[in-house]
């Protein structure tokens, strides 16, 4: 374990032990792989908990903009094309409240950046680490099949290509 990490690990035990969040160190980098984070920044801020926070917030908005794709795919892309196809309007809609849920993360993320209340934080922290457990990650993970199982059939369903010979090839 380097210094640096050590480091952060004592820095976020004390601001957990202040505001008294929830979820320990171990089950945010779980989810959240807040370590790798402080390892790719290269330094512990004096903010541990805004630190934290972004890093969680960051997560989120990769799940979101691929939520986002399947609600409103872009005509350019093939991948979000074939993906969002896959969804009834059940689970379209079940989608939307993902997102929903996830832009109201992300609001409260931004309040705590420009409030600075440590309660706040603490309330994002449990909150966002909560909402993964007990909702996103069981729904990320049925979309994920689906898409996967999509592809998989896909790939199946192609029909071997024929070798051309040279009087089928009107270019030859």
């Amino acid at each position: 374990m380097t210094d640096l990490i050590k480091d952060f690990e004592k820095e976020f035990e004390k601001i957990r032990k202040e505001i008294g969040f929830k979820p320990t160190l171990e089950q945010l980098d779980e989810v959240f792989y807040i370590r790798d984070f402080i390892n790719k920044e290269t330094y512990v801020s004096t903010a541990v908990l805004k630190q934290v926070c972004r890093r969680i917030v960051d997560v989120y908005s990769v799940w979101l903009q691929y939520m986002h794709g399947l609600i409103s795919p872009n005509p350019g892309n093939m991948i979000n094309m074939t993906e969002a196809q896959l969804y009834s309007d059940d689970e379209r809609n079940k989608i939307n409240k993902l997102i929903d849920r996830i832009m109201i993360l992300s609001n409260n993320y931004n309040l705590l950046v420009i409030n600075k209340e440590k309660k706040q934080g603490k309330d994002f922290v449990d909150e966002a680490y909560s909402f993964w457990e007990t909702e996103l990650k069981d729904e990320l993970n049925k979309l994920m099949i689906k898409a996967r199982d999509n592809w998989k059939d896909k790939l199946n369903s192609k029909p071997e290509k024929k070798k051309r010979n040279e009087a089928d090839n009107m270019f030859g």
